[in-house]
C-alpha cells in the first residue's frame, strides 16, 4: 500500500479531531439546553396558568358570594331591596353589579332599579358565564356577567373587565376564554380560536365556565433562555473546550502508543543512500535513514512520523534503534567497506540532553574495529541543540572518539549560524532546495558559491545533497565539494541490497 494512504494524526489533523469532539459536545449540549429551556418555560407556563385559574376563581367565588346573599331577596319589590343590592355590591371585591331577572325581564338591579325593560337574551356557557366587550353602563369597557338560577330567576353577578385584566396582566399574556370569546391583558375581547404562532397552552377551571390560555413562541423562547439558561450556555462552551483539550492530548498519546508498538514490533528499518566522493566515481559514505514497515499500510515515508516521534519523545530509542541495525548488518562485513567509510545518522535536539548518544557511537564504532569507519551525526534544524553544561561535555566527548558533527540542512534556518558559533562542526550539507535550482537560478547559484566559500574559510568538508542531474553533479565538482548525494547517484535502500547499490564487494 502506498505511503500517502497513511492517515497521520498530524497537528493539523489533532486539532481537527479536538474540534470536531468539542463542536459534536456543545452540539449535544445546546440541544440538551434547548431541551431543558423549552420544558422549563412549558412548566412555567403551566404554572402561570395554574395561577391565574386560582385568581380568576377567587374573583368568581365573591360573585359567587353575592348570587348567594342575594337569594332571599328574589320575589320581594325593589324599592325595598334596591339600597340592599348596592350595599351587598359595595361591601364585596370585585363586584361591579348584581341584578335580578326572570325570564329576560330586568326586575331589580344595583345600577338601575326596578325595569320592566327585557334583558338582551345571550348564550351563556354552560349557563353560567357571559362575556361582552361592551355593556349599557359604559359602552367602552367589557364586563363578564355571572348567572346563579334560582328556580325560575336568575341572578346576574357584573364583574369589570378591567378588574379580571388587570389579574391576567399580573401573570403575563394569559388570555381569558369563556365561550367564543376571550379577554386580554389589554381588556381586549376577541374571538378565541384565532391562529396563533407558537404552541398554545390552556387549563380550564374545574368550577367555572372559563379556561385561561397562553402561547410559547419563539420571541418568548428566545427572551427566556437568555434570562434562564445564559450560563448554561457558557457553561457549555467552557465543557465542550476542556473535552477538545482533553481530545487533543488523548491523540497524541494514542499515536505515542502506536510508534511504541511499531518499535517493539521491529516495523523501524534503516536504509542507506550512497554517498560519492567529489568526482562522483564511487562510493564512500552512506546516510542512514529511517523507513516504517507498516504490516497494514506498507512503507512509510520519514517526513509522516519523525515529526510525531519527535514530538512524542521517541526519537531518541528509534535512532538507536537504526544504530543497532546498521552495525550488526554492516559490522561483520566491515572488511569489505572502502577505507574510511563514513555513516551518517540524524540526530535530534532531544538525543543531547545526556551522555547517553556517547555510548550509543562507542558501541557503534567497536562494531567496525577491523575496518574503522567515519561516524558522523548531523544536527536537525526542527529542534535547537541548546548549549550548557551538558551538551558541550557531550560533544568533546564525542570530539574525542572521532565522531563528526554535520548541520543539516544548512542555509535554511538561523540555527545553522548559531550551531557554528557555539560547536566544533566538522561537515555542512547544502540543503537540497539550493541543489535543485542550480540552472534555472542564479541567486540558489550565489547561495551555494557562498556557503562553499563560507566552509573553505573554516577549513568544514562539504556535502551536497539532492543531487539528481548531471548539470548539478558538474557545477557542484567544478567548486571542490568534497560530497556527492541524490538519485544520480542512488535511491534510499535497505541495507541487505546497499552492496549491491553501492557496487561493494
Amino acid at each position: 500500500m502506498h505511503s500517502s494512504q497513511f492517515k497521520s494524526r498530524s497537528l493539523t489533523q489533532r486539532l481537527a479531531i479536538a474540534l470536531a469532539a468539542g463542536g459534536l459536545l456543545l452540539l449535544l449540549c445546546l440541544c440538551l439546553i434547548l431541551w431543558l429551556g423549552w420544558q422549563g418555560l412549558h412548566s412555567q407556563t403551566q404554572e402561570r396558568l395554574q395561577q391565574a385559574v386560582q385568581k380568576l376563581d377567587l374573583v368568581f367565588d365573591h360573585a359567587q358570594q353575592v348570587a348567594i346573599e342575594v337569594e332571599p331577596l328574589i320575589g320581594n319589590a325593589c324599592g325595598s331591596q334596591e339600597s340592599l343590592l348596592r350595599k351587598i355590591v359595595a361591601s364585596t371585591p370585585d363586584v361591579r353589579s348584581v341584578t335580578i331577572e326572570a325570564d329576560g325581564a330586568l326586575l331589580c338591579s344595583s345600577v338601575y332599579g326596578h325595569r320592566e325593560k327585557l334583558v338582551n337574551i345571550q348564550p351563556y356557557a354552560e349557563g353560567q358565564l357571559l362575556l361582552q366587550s361592551n355593556n349599557l353602563l359604559t359602552p367602552d369597557q367589557s364586563v363578564l356577567i355571572y348567572r346563579r338560577h334560582v328556580g325560575n330567576y336568575s341572578v346576574l353577578v357584573g364583574i369589570n373587565g378591567h378588574d379580571l385584566s388587570y389579574v391576567l396582566g399580573l401573570l403575563g399574556e394569559i388570555r381569558l376564554q369563556v365561550g367564543g370569546l376571550t379577554l386580554d391583558a389589554q381588556e381586549r375581547v376577541r374571538k378565541a380560536g384565532s391562529r396563533v404562532e407558537g404552541q398554545r397552552l390552556s387549563i380550564a377551571s374545574t368550577r367555572y365556565a372559563y379556561r385561561v390560555n397562553d402561547v410559547i413562541n419563539a420571541t418568548i423562547f428566545r427572551t427566556y433562555m437568555l434570562e434562564h439558561a445564559l450560563l448554561e450556555g457558557i457553561l457549555a462552551l467552557a465543557l465542550s473546550v476542556f473535552f477538545g483539550v482533553v481530545c487533543f492530548r488523548r491523540t497524541k498519546s494514542g499515536l505515542h502508543h502506536e510508534l511504541c508498538r511499531a518499535l517493539d514490533a521491529g516495523e523501524f528499518v534503516a536504509y542507506l543512500q550512497p554517498m560519492m566522493n567529489r568526482e562522483g566515481t564511487h562510493v564512500t559514505g552512506g546516510e542512514v535513514l529511517m523507513r516504517w514497515m507498516h504490516p497494514e499500510l506498507g512503507l512509510i515515508r520519514p517526513d509522516r512520523f519523525i515529526p510525531l516521534a519527535e514530538d512524542s519523545g521517541l526519537i531518541v530509542p528509534m535512532t538507536r534503534e537504526l544504530m543497532r541495525q546498521v552495525r550488526e548488518g554492516m559490522g561483520p562485513r566491515a572488511a569489505a567497506l572502502p577505507p574510511h567509510f563514513h555513516f551518517s545518522f540524524n540526530i535530534a535536539a532531544s538525543h543531547c540532553c545526556d551522555l547517553s548518544l556517547v555510548e550509543d557511537c562507542r558501541d557503534f564504532l567497536a562494531a567496525f574495529s577491523a575496518n574503522p569507519v567515519n561516524l558522523v551525526l548531523e544536527l536537525t534544524e526542527r529542534e535547537l541543540v541548546v548549549p550548557n553544561e551538558t551538551t558541550m561535555k557531550l560533544f568533546d566527548e564525542l570530539e574525542r572518539m572521532g565522531v563528526s558533527i554535520a548541520i543539516d540542512d544548512f542555509g535554511t534556518g538561523h540555527s545553522s549560524l548559531v550551531y557554528l558559533q557555539q560547536f566544533k562542526v566538522d561537515f555542512l550539507k547544502i540543503d537540497q532546495s539550493f541543489v535543485a535550482r542550480i540552472g534555472s537560478d542564479a541567486l540558489s547559484r550565489h547561495i551555494v558559491d557562498n556557503v562553499v566559500d563560507l566552509a573553505s574559510r573554516l577549513d568544514l568538508s562539504l556535502v551536497a545533497e539532492g543531487v539528481e542531474t548531471q548539470e548539478q553533479a558538474d557545477y557542484l565538482m567544478a567548486r571542490g565539494v568534497d560530497f556527492l548525494q541524490g538519485y544520480l547517484y542512488g535511491n534510499p535502500v535497505p541495507l541487505a541490497d546497499f552492496w549491491l547499490e553501492a557496487k561493494l564487494p
